[in-house]
């Protein structure tokens, strides 16, 4: 059977070498919860917070945090650590992590084919906050935003579907001038380039009855610009921009309870002092 192949390769993961072993945990080195930690000479190092409660029967019976552990050690991340009841924190750099959720991708499509559609039809929201790095936020549990999204998007979609959904801005910049001669003088036009940034993500919604589960791949992005001096005209340069872009990748499967915003995903944020959090809200359509 599938599943008893998944197993076993999980079980084969037993005789990998535990790459952290000389690693410390995250919060012993700074990192809080949901926040990347420091740096060290693999490179950049990152927190995860993931929700793995769905992929408990593939493991018929195995101890679950023992396999995670060999799983973690076959795509090299640092730790792998139980938080609360099938809630776990992994780090590693950005590699390792996106390897680690990559397998469980597949262990979550091995458990049971596409959902089929129904006729059921629920309203999706989906967005992202800005919040304080310091604060706690809990996977899987509902979210009170203090503020206004940073991105939102709200659509309507079958029950056991997928979808994309995309809150993104477009954003006008100075990209470099173009120099116009006339006959008397030499000016100069601009150019002007286009940035996107915000929101883009895939889910799927299953669950039975009331209950509801939400699988997310979804990829924050921010646009800022760094001035730079061009041209000069009457001893006075002309400044054009230059886009620097930053990007998050946030993957993760949580229960919904009906019409709550939850709590999704958790990354570091763009700015010092703030982490993103990507909550849902998954309410039923009117008929």
């Amino acid at each position: 059977m599938r599943l008893s192949k998944l197993a076993a390769w999980f079980v084969g993961a037993a005789a990998a070498v535990w790459v952290g072993a000389g690693a410390a945990w995250a919060q012993e080195r700074g990192a809080e919860h949901g926040r990347a930690a420091p740096a060290d000479a693999r490179g950049e190092v990152e927190l995860r917070i993931l929700d793995v409660r769905s992929i408990r029967p593939a493991f018929q019976g195995m101890d679950m945090i023992q396999a995670l552990t060999n799983l973690g050690a076959v795509t090299e991340l640092q730790e792998v650590r139980p938080v609360g009841d099938g809630i776990y924190a992994i780090v590693g750099d950005a590699k390792s992590i996106a390897s680690f959720t990559d397998a469980l991708s597949k262990v979550r499509q091995s458990m049971e084919g596409p959902p089929m559609p129904s006729t059921e039809r629920v309203d999706v929201e989906v967005a992202v906050y800005a919040v304080p790095s310091d604060g706690e936020v809990r996977l899987g549990a509902a979210f009170t935003p203090a503020g206004a999204p940073v991105h939102r998007s709200r659509q309507s979609l079958a029950f056991g579907g997928g979808a994309e959904v995309e809150a993104m801005r477009t954003l006008a910049y100075v990209k470099g001038w173009t120099p116009i001669v006339g006959q008397q003088a030499v000016g100069y036009q601009s150019d002007v380039g286009v940035a996107r940034d915000g929101l883009k993500a895939r889910l799927r919604l299953g669950g039975d009855g009331a209950a509801r589960t939400v699988m997310l791949d979804a990829e924050v992005s921010s646009v800022t610009f760094e001035q730079v001096a061009g041209p000069t005209v009457d001893k006075t340069p002309l400044l054009s921009q230059l886009p620097i872009e930053q990007r998050r990748t946030l993957r993760s499967e949580v229960a919904l309870a009906p019409g709550v915003l939850t709590a999704a995903g958790v990354a570091q944020g763009f700015k010092p002092g703030e982490q993103l959090v990507l909550a849902v809200r998954v309410t039923p359509t009117p008929k």
